[in-house]
């Protein structure tokens, strides 16, 4: 599931990156900090191993509050190294602009990069149960990765994009 790739991720980033502090924000319509900034990566995979979907009180993508509510573990102007924002996200969000709040980190010195989840032609979001996310509705999720997207929010805070080959 796309979920458990976060979270293999994540994890990965934060053995390689050991020593350095580490925040965990969740987000789906709502953003919510699950973990302050902390050079304790045992106790951030703990508070990511809970993320769970029925974290989120409202479905939907939000990259605005995400950004922002990230943004917001950083004190002040730093001269004590890099702040950078690791956005996992399939990239769907139509109803607000993360690129703005792109060019406002970047104005504050924080850079994000993104990974994009899921796939760009489309698929359902499949659920730990193996069952696939509905909406309200009943009917299945359909997510497609935007990459255009994300790519954007990344050059906005001046990553410099390797693609993998």
């Amino acid at each position: 599931s796309r979920k458990l790739a976060a979270r293999q991720e994540l994890t990965e980033l934060m053995r390689r990156l050991e020593g350095n502090r580490f925040g965990l924000v969740g987000f789906a319509e709502d953003a919510f900090v699950f973990c302050p900034l902390t050079r304790d990566s045992g106790a951030a995979t703990l508070f990511l191993e809970q993320l769970q979907e029925n974290s989120f009180p409202r479905q939907g993508t939000n990259l605005s509050k995400a950004l922002q509510a990230a943004a917001s573990l950083f004190p002040g102007k730093s001269t004590l190294g890099a702040r950078i924002i690791v956005l996992l996200s399939d990239g769907e969000d139509r109803h607000t602009k993360p690129v703005e709040v792109a060019k406002q980190l970047a104005g504050n010195g924080i850079i994000v990069y993104t990974v994009a989840l899921g796939s760009p032609q489309g698929a359902p979001i499949p659920l730990e149960d193996g069952s696939n996310l509905k909406d309200s509705k009943g009917e299945t999720v359909i997510t497609k990765a935007d990459e255009k997207t994300l790519t954007e929010i990344a050059l906005t805070t001046n990553v410099i994009i390797n693609p993998i080959s």
